[in-house]
């Protein structure tokens, strides 16, 4: 789409082996497009999800012409992708949000680390557990000086044993270490954007957390923006009060000195605001 309006369709998928639902935005690299969608690949059903395949990692001309790099298989080789890739190195490199192992996170698994080359062969860098190291990584990741950061929206510690969800590092060989673990109201919970790094460290939203909205309702709080380090020390940086603003789900845009962002809810309608934050 030009600035001034005017919009092409560059691809259209079509619900079979190139994959459908793309729900993460797009990463530039050489020149091409690139992305995941969430369900779609292969012509069975993705584990006990009810649709067939478990996503695809893709690859998009300017011009439309669409290369499936990957299909994901489930189970050891992970499912559902939902974040952006990360281009580093010449390779992509991104979460999916369940498989990996069989065990733990309602037998669905807790999703993975992944790494796919230019070729499309792809390695699974890391599975995650849902316990301490947490689980269900809904966001693509970011990197500082070649390490990756990210999160995932259970796991940890807390919110009834599933976890409030946890900051990361990884390597891209595939070390992983958890740096926090947000422990609830009023901290947060529930980290589903991507991180963004400013000046070295790292900050997000929590989807909730921070202000409680509606008394007694699980779920209906206001959520947090935080700021953390790469040795794992967080901080909030704000809670939503939920009339200003609740249930902030994207990333975080550094600009001119300020975070911007926006929320799901609340404002004077309650149908969501935009947002600025000193930081």
């Amino acid at each position: 789409m030009t600035t001034s309006g005017k919009e092409r369709v560059v691809y259209s998928f079509k619900w079979g082996s190139d994959g459908a639902a793309p729900i993460a935005g797009l990463t530039v690299l050489h020149g091409a497009l690139y992305g995941v969608t969430w369900v779609g690949g292969l012509k069975t059903v993705c584990a006990n999800f009810l649709s067939k395949g478990c996503g695809t990692a893709f690859e998009v001309s300017t011009s439309g012409s669409e290369r499936v790099l990957h299909r994901f298989k489930g189970d050891k080789d992970g499912a559902l992708p939902e974040g952006r890739l990360l281009a580093l190195n010449g390779a992509l490199f991104g979460t999916a949000n369940k498989g990996g192992k069989r065990r733990g996170c309602g037998g669905a698994g807790c999703g993975t680390i992944f790494e796919i080359n230019n070729a499309g062969v792809g390695q699974v860098l890391y599975r995650f557990e849902g316990g301490a190291d947490g689980g269900n990584p809904s966001a693509g990741m970011i990197s500082i000086d070649g390490v990756l950061y990210g999160t995932t929206t259970q796991g940890g510690s807390g919110c009834e044993d599933s976890g409030c969800g946890t900051i990361f590092k990884a390597t891209t060989s595939g070390q992983e270490t958890t740096l926090y673990r947000f422990k609830g109201p009023p901290d947060g919970l529930y980290p589903i954007s991507s991180l963004v790094a400013v000046s070295g460290k790292l900050y997000g939203a929590t989807f909730s957390g921070g202000t409680i909205c509606i008394p007694g309702s699980s779920g209906h709080d206001g959520g947090t923006a935080f700021e953390a380090d790469t040795s794992g020390a967080e901080s909030v940086i704000y809670r939503f009060k939920c009339h200003d603003g609740w249930l902030p789900a994207g990333a975080l845009l550094p600009l001119g000195g300020q975070l911007y962002g926006a929320t799901t809810y609340g404002g004077r309608r309650g149908d969501g605001t935009l947002y600025t934050l000193s930081f």
